[in-house]
């Protein structure tokens, strides 16, 4: 693994932690008051949104008096708590709690908000164990950012995350390349790599607007975990995304983000 690093420059896009966990009825059936009064300080806008129906009869339509009775259907809730500039967001539902941003700094802060969170959580709800805990970086490689506009992808981001993009004839205007990887520590991670369009500039043409390169990796642990190995699961975890990020930029790209070794 690579030395711990923070960047001046991070391609970073959006940041986002989840922890599953055994179904709460209560968390879809009542709204969190209390969850909602421990965070409401850091988290003061609400929203709540239905997600994912599920049949709760997987019958076929009845007819009945020539009439067509459709399935009763049930739908989860999605409670969301925004902070107030509304970089930071919690989503609550029966099944998992995540937290997301698009204003990362560095682990140490987004990990100490995580455990807000998980401490929060454990308060009200009392979770028994996580079913599975994960974190997702989509990173979103601009090279105007960088001032390298002419410079081609295989001189940023290595050959085996570019996967066809390397070769230098290859069509460029779209792209999309996933794989799923295992590791010894038994965090498993699916990267997808494909060719984004910048729409920061509007007025410019689809043709002329940049191209950018987003590099989106999810990683988890699948199993079981205890609520006592849960945060060093996440620390594993996290030093996985650190190695793929670090595998996936050459040394050009590394220098280009500004690191800053801790």
């Amino acid at each position: 693994m690579f030395k711990r690093v923070e960047y001046k420059k991070p391609p970073l896009d959006e940041v986002v932690c989840q922890f599953r966990f055994p179904t709460i009825l209560k968390i879809n059936r009542d709204e969190p008051v209390e969850f909602q009064e421990k965070i409401r300080e850091n988290y003061p806008v609400y929203t709540k949104i239905g997600e994912s129906p599920i049949n709760v009869n997987p019958a076929i339509s009845i007819a009945m008096n020539n009439q067509f009775q459709q399935p009763a259907v049930s739908t989860i809730a999605n409670h969301k708590f925004i902070s107030e500039d509304g970089s930071w967001m919690i989503s609550l539902t029966q099944n998992f709690v995540t937290l997301s941003t698009m204003k990362y700094h560095n682990w140490p802060e987004f990990e100490e908000k995580i455990k807000y969170m998980i401490r929060i959580l454990n308060e009200v709800y009392s979770i028994p164990f996580y079913d599975r805990i994960g974190l997702r970086y989509r990173d979103v490689f601009i090279r105007s950012n960088y001032g390298v506009e002419s410079k081609d992808w295989s001189d940023l981001i290595t050959p085996p995350f570019l996967g066809l993009l390397y070769l230098n004839h290859a069509y460029k205007d779209a792209y999309n390349n996933a794989c799923e990887l295992s590791f010894d520590c038994e965090v498993r991670a699916r990267v997808m790599t494909s060719i984004v369009i910048r729409n920061e500039n509007n007025s410019k043409s689809l043709t002329e607007r940049e191209k950018c390169l987003m590099i989106d990796s999810d990683i988890s642990f699948d199993k079981r975990i205890s609520k006592a190995d849960a945060d060093s699961k996440l620390e594993e975890i996290h030093k996985v995304s650190s190695y793929i990020l670090r595998s996936a930029i050459t040394d050009k790209m590394h220098e280009l983000m500004g690191p800053q070794y801790k």
